[in-house]
């Protein structure tokens, strides 16, 4: 995330389907650019830890990481973070990114849909992107951050997750011009 200009640190996390029965999630409170593979923990597709390294632990968010990768059967990564301009359009009200500005995202990832607050890391967060995760795979939690789908890789949701930075980037620019 960093080497693409997204923050990250300890916020934000990455899940990927590594068979039909596993699950590879970041650990919590781990910043990105320290992260090694032993530190990546291995769930079921229930969110069952099946090994974690001592003293690390999934991210708080694998509720929602486990359900996308449980009932979207094309989605084989999921990466969620705080850009700061998708961060800022999910504090906004505003449905300007679900608008068909550019083709190829568009083609790509849909409309970025905006999914409503609940609390982070709980199940009601899970329950809210599940009743929309079929429109898109690209999502603003609302008053939180984004949330990027990819049926390719953890590399293709980063770069999924670049790109709708880089579309809410342009229109912030646009709307100021």
């Amino acid at each position: 995330l960093g080497q693409k200009g997204l923050p990250s640190s300890v916020g934000g996390n990455l899940s990927y389907r590594v068979s039909p029965e596993h699950i590879l999630v970041t650990p919590t409170n781990v910043p990105k650019e320290r992260m090694r593979a032993e530190y990546i923990c291995i769930l079921d597709y229930n969110g069952r830890l099946l090994d974690a390294m001592e003293g690390f632990a999934p991210t708080s968010e694998m509720p929602f990481h486990t359900m996308i990768i449980r009932n979207q059967g094309d989605v084989v990564s999921a990466v969620h973070a705080h850009c700061t301009a998708l961060s800022a359009f999910a504090i906004t009200t505003t449905p300007w990114l679900e608008r068909p500005f550019f083709t190829e995202p568009m083609m790509e990832i849909g409309p970025i849909v905006t999914v409503p607050y609940v609390e982070p890391s709980s199940e009601q967060l899970s329950r809210e992107i599940e009743k929309l995760v079929h429109k898109s795979n690209g999502f603003l939690l609302q008053n939180h951050g984004a949330l990027a789908l990819s049926p390719v890789s953890p590399a293709d949701a980063v770069e999924r997750l670049y790109m709708m930075e880089s579309i809410a980037t342009s229109i912030y620019m646009a709307i100021n011009m």
